[in-house]
């Protein structure tokens, strides 16, 4: 085994990962800076988070707060995956997909924060996961007489946490601007695939080069219509990783199993934003958002091939109703930085209620993907997928909850 300098990147676009998660080593599953209310109206975090995670994407809307206030958000992620290829029905005579892996996976983590809003000037201070690479594909193995010899495995592990420190500044009653400072912390990101000839497992201890900074503006328009911007560096994240290619056939990364392991660097690509949000003047609690989110992946490159940015649009609304709470509902696009063709709609959902200085906001988002895929475990004995191409099919739900308690 020998090792060599190889440079990667991360995708990092909120916990979409446009539901590709077998990529989560290689793209990264971003699931910071979401509140309940920000999933539920289908953004990215932007103009409708008041917890304290705000500050890594919009620390100029701390000044929306006021006083002192501990802030949570507990992120439960639910994903399953289907794997098939083109099979002739025997009985019929006629092609179908004949399904042959099925896998599920959760994930729950959890961030906190608090912060401090005076008349002109805010602080705020959250930790909790940046970026998770969990991911875990198992495949039976049976001989001819249908008896089970085993498993193929594949799964990789491991969350990268931030600390992120945000200023908020009101430079009059219409216009606030914000800075933060944003740490990833080291962590051991794990690595295993099991092919029953070979177990291969490797512990790799990532370490971050540097902080990233955010840095955004708030302008009210209007009494009931409000603007921001913002800005969102990169930076890079550096580990152990098999070596990666792009497949031609499908352009998509693939992992390289040999005995060739490369020292890698994550890097997450530099974001800008926009958002603008507007409020009925009947009833202060009719409000619609627009979002957008452009992230710069262009100048980033794997095995020679040059990926695309990634553009997000957003829309949601909040509708109030007569003695329950608030209906919110969103609609989310995202492109691909892989393929044109492999864009994502989400579509979210979720509500909240408040309880003196205590808020508890839940939100849920839902979308599927499918796109075509190299058998992970292809064999050559085994000539039942001839082509040894796959459909893979994800469907994927997130759920949120955010607690908030003003003192």
């Amino acid at each position: 085994m020998y090792f060599k300098k190889a440079i990667l990147f991360y995708v990092l676009i909120g916990s979409l990962v446009f539901g590709q998660h077998y990529f989560n080593r290689v793209v990264g599953n971003r699931v910071s800076n979401y509140s309940a209310e920000s999933i539920a109206m289908g953004g990215v975090g932007f103009i409708n988070n008041s917890t304290a995670s705000v500050s890594i994407t919009n620390p100029a809307f701390l000044m929306k707060n006021k006083g002192f206030q501990i802030d949570a958000n507990f992120y439960n992620m639910f994903m399953s995956e289907y794997r098939s290829f083109p099979a002739i029905d025997g009985f019929e005579n006629t092609f179908s997909d004949l399904t042959y892996v099925y896998n599920s996976n959760t994930n729950s983590l959890s961030n906190i924060g608090l912060m401090y809003v005076g008349e002109n000037i805010g602080f705020s201070a959250s930790t909790g996961p940046f970026i998770s690479t969990d991911y875990t594909y198992i495949e039976e193995i049976r001989n001819s007489d249908d008896e089970l010899e085993g498993y193929y495995q594949f799964e990789t592990s491991g969350t990268i946490n931030c600390n992120s420190f945000g200023l908020g500044i009101a430079l009059d009653k219409n216009v606030y601007i914000g800075f933060s400072v944003n740490k990833l912390e080291n962590d051991t990101l794990k690595l295993i695939r099991d092919d029953l000839a070979e177990n291969q497992e490797y512990n790799s201890w990532g370490e971050s080069k540097k902080e990233f900074i955010s840095i955004s503006a708030l302008i009210k328009l209007s009494q009931n219509t409000e603007f921001a911007f913002g800005f969102e560096e990169d930076t890079r994240f550096e580990y152990i990783n098999f070596n990666i290619k792009m497949d031609e056939t499908v352009n998509l990364p693939e992992f390289v199993y040999n005995s060739e392991i490369a020292f890698s660097e994550l890097y997450k690509p530099s974001y800008f934003r926009f958002g603008f949000k507007h409020t009925a003047n009947q009833l202060k609690k009719h409000s619609i958002s627009l979002e957008y989110e452009k992230a710069d992946y262009s100048k980033y490159e794997i095995d020679s091939f040059k990926l695309l940015d990634t553009e997000t649009f957003s829309v949601g609304v909040e509708y109030l109703l007569y003695n329950f709470p608030p209906l919110r509902v969103g609609l989310t696009h995202k492109t691909s930085p892989f393929r044109d063709d492999l864009s994502t709609t989400i579509f979210s959902t979720g509500t909240g209620w408040n309880y003196h200085s205590a808020s508890l906001d839940i939100g849920c988002r839902y979308w599927s993907v499918s796109y075509p895929y190299p058998d992970i475990f292809s064999s050559d004995t085994d000539q039942s997928n001839p082509f040894s191409l796959d459909t893979v099919k994800e469907n994927n739900l997130e759920l949120v909850i955010s607690l908030q308690v003003r003192i």
